[in-house]
């Protein structure tokens, strides 16, 4: 089973208290445009 039917009440308890206090954190990479700065003629 998965999904919070399956978490045990502890963690359900310790996930939904992170998710009160902090937002989810947004740790995707782009990897078309990679991580150094481009001008608009790279871009294009």
């Amino acid at each position: 089973m998965t999904g919070p039917q399956s978490l045990t009440p502890a963690d359900l308890a310790a996930v939904t208290a992170k998710l009160e206090r902090e937002p989810i954190e947004d740790l995707r990479i782009d990897f078309e445009d990679g991580f150094g700065e481009r001008t608009v003629e790279e871009e294009d």
